[in-house]
């Protein structure tokens, strides 16, 4: 296949895994990556390895394995290896060819730098892991039910100042390794919500275009039929799924007279692009969660 063929199709692979990333990110990208093939058995990394790559299935299968835990299994298009590369952990699987399989690898500090570098890629990757979760959660039937105890207040109290929002947020799992610079600008920028007990956050059917953080009471997340779970103060709305923007289907609920921090979508990627920590702090959080689904419903090269 010659060079221009190649680098096309490096870039038509890309394109659809990352459908936001900009022109010249992709184009950064591709370049970047480093054509692989490995045969039926071949070992792609060992359990406890650095993760010095990820990788990205052009076609083939592998198999992720880990001593007492069910095998995951992965076909063309998936991503392999981003978990522990974003925890920044030694590697926790073995990965294993399933059959003769080609990948396009990519050193991780690349992966990180582009990243850090291009906000479009950042939004793009938060948001994707987000969507796989909340996928996930949909094609399993119910989510994974975390019932958070809650102690909803009986009176809402003064008005939250800014270090109140700066002690809220610093409760919140995502942004616990984004640094109080993130954190103190986030705050500025943190929309204080009450809500009386069984008032409506949101209806199926609407546009989310914010992160709610609960600082006090809790707020429950429904389909029109079921309830799913309740989310207490340091935890969105939503968990993981709440940077999907497609939580269409969810009603939620107060718990009791509850407080919310409300930011708004575009606010919260602003920081993103200012500071570094808050994207991988957002990142690690994700794939964290990504990796407690993936643990319930193992995944398979024949899922759709």
């Amino acid at each position: 296949m010659s060079s221009d063929a190649e680098r096309l199709r490096r870039e038509l692979l890309l394109r659809a895994m990352f459908p936001i990333m900009s022109g010249d990110a992709l184009a950064r990208f591709a370049e970047q990556l480093l054509p692989m093939t490995i045969k039926t058995g071949e070992i792609l990394f060992e359990t406890g390895a650095t993760p010095e790559r990820v990788y990205f299935l052009l076609s083939g299968k592998v198999a992720m394995r880990a001593e007492g835990e069910d095998e995951w299994s992965f076909g063309p298009r998936s991503a392999i290896g981003v978990i522990d590369a974003l925890i920044g952990r030694p590697r926790a699987r073995r990965c294993i060819a399933l059959a003769d399989t080609e990948l396009l690898a990519l050193p991780v500090s690349e992966w990180l730098d582009l990243l850090e570098d291009d906000a479009n890629s950042a939004r793009g990757a938060i948001r994707n892991f987000s969507r796989q979760i909340l996928t996930r959660w949909q094609a399993s039937a119910s989510t994974p039910s975390r019932r958070t105890s809650t102690q909803p207040p009986t009176d809402f109290g003064p008005a939250l100042t800014t270090y109140d929002k700066i002690l809220a947020l610093r409760r919140a799992e995502f942004l616990k390794p984004a640094g109080m610079q993130a954190i103190a600008s986030l705050a500025a920028v943190a929309e204080e919500e009450r809500y009386e007990s069984e008032q409506s956050l949101f209806e199926p059917g609407h546009t989310q275009q914010k992160l709610q953080l609960v600082v006090s009471g809790g707020v429950e997340l429904r389909t029109r039929d079921d309830f799913l779970l309740v989310h207490g103060p340091g935890e969105l709305v939503g968990g993981p799924a709440a940077f999907s923007g497609a939580l269409t289907q969810y009603a939620a609920r107060a718990a009791g007279r509850s407080v919310v921090l409300a930011i708004h979508e575009q606010d919260y990627y602003d920081q993103v692009e200012e500071h570094v920590r808050l994207t991988r702090g957002t990142l690690a959080y994700l794939v964290t969660e990504f990796e407690r689904v993936l643990k319930l419903k193992p995944p398979s090269a024949t899922d759709a």
